[in-house]
């Protein structure tokens, strides 16, 4: 069964895990986190007995920064990683839950650099199958740029600390799945310091296309064709409906 999120903040840790996966979820130490629960009226109705069954979704990262010359590290801090999902129909409603997955020692740190042509998982999150993925980011902490030897602090220059990616077409998570999220930011000098430009979109590939050790957090994989395709797609698209 899932447990049902309430109004409010409240942790949760889901004790059943799809059989493939489990051993790599329980190792990456799970937080499921609501921080506000809305509901809609849907269309039909589920009895008790068709509760849904739970799925993982694995949240993946690639960066490939563009960065002033001289540039050794870009490294990333952040606290924790940000979806809106929406739950399957339950008695004629569908929940709509912001969740925030929190990182083990309360924050973690990337090198954004090295992440060209590699994906890292950044969290590990099990939701009802049938959930639908609407946005994906990450809370940031602070952003420091290593340039000939001198260490910069970077702002990001949409302000605020969240980086989020909405994703073109909404994921239906059936079964288990890896969310890979694109980044790609621009760092200028700018007259109050450097700033950190996103441009961050996401695609969601079938559980045929990663492996179980992928669901641990730190695990790098190479960035295969497909995905720098599906990436580039999701990119076009999003363009063209923001109008650039």
């Amino acid at each position: 069964m899932t447990e049902r999120v309430s109004t409010g903040t409240k942790t949760i840790g889901y004790a059943t895990v799809a059989v493939a996966l489990a051993a790599a979820i329980v190792l990456s130490s799970i937080y499921y986190v609501s921080t506000s629960t809305t509901s809609v009226t849907s269309t039909g109705s589920q009895t008790n007995s068709q509760i849904p069954d739970q799925s993982v979704l694995v949240v993946q990262l690639t960066d490939p920064p563009q960065v002033p010359a001289g540039t050794s590290s870009l490294n990333l801090t952040y606290s924790a990683v940000n979806l809106l999902v929406s739950e399957p129909s339950y008695n004629g409603q569908v929940t709509i839950n912001s969740i925030s997955v929190t990182q083990p020692g309360d924050s973690s740190t990337l090198d954004l650099s090295h992440l060209q042509n590699l994906s890292v998982t950044i969290a590990s999150i099990i939701l009802p199958t049938g959930s639908i993925i609407y946005t994906i980011g990450f809370t940031v902490g602070s952003i420091a740029l290593d340039l000939n030897g001198s260490i910069y602090h970077v702002t990001l220059a949409t302000g605020g600390d969240s980086l989020d990616a909405t994703l073109v077409h909404p994921a239906d998570l059936n079964g288990s799945a890896a969310a890979l999220l694109d980044l790609s930011p621009v760092v200028v000098d700018t007259p109050t310091g450097y700033q950190l430009i996103p441009s961050m979109v996401g695609v969601l590939k079938p559980q045929s296309e990663f492996t179980p050790g992928d669901a641990n957090l730190g695990t790098t994989s190479q960035i295969t064709q497909k995905d720098k395709l599906e990436l580039d797609q999701a990119r076009g698209e999003s363009s063209r409906l923001s109008g650039w």
